[in-house]
């Protein structure tokens, strides 16, 4: 029972896709072992792809001489704030 409530986290994201991943509960542990591994090899392609997308826009919005020493160490929204100040 939910009384309309429903959360989500991340947790619950990853073991959904995990479940997808599985598609069925009487496998081997080598075929778990298998599954998981090249999940997280996806998750971790995804997310190196997803930053280095970030760094180039990082880099492209960024190329003032203020910015020059703190564009690899400071997140985009508060590069974005100094910006905006500036």
């Amino acid at each position: 029972m939910h009384f309309n409530q429903q959360a989500t986290s991340r947790v619950e994201g990853s073991h959904n896709a995990l479940k997808r991943a599985l598609k069925v509960s009487t496998g081997d542990l080598k075929h778990v072992v298998d599954t998981v591994e090249l999940l997280v090899v996806k998750q971790v392609d995804k997310y190196k792809y997803q930053l280095n997308a970030l760094q180039i826009q990082l880099v492209r919005a960024h190329q003032i001489p203020l910015f020059n020493w703190a564009v690899e160490y400071v997140v985009l929204g508060a590069l974005d704030l100094v910006l905006d100040n500036y």
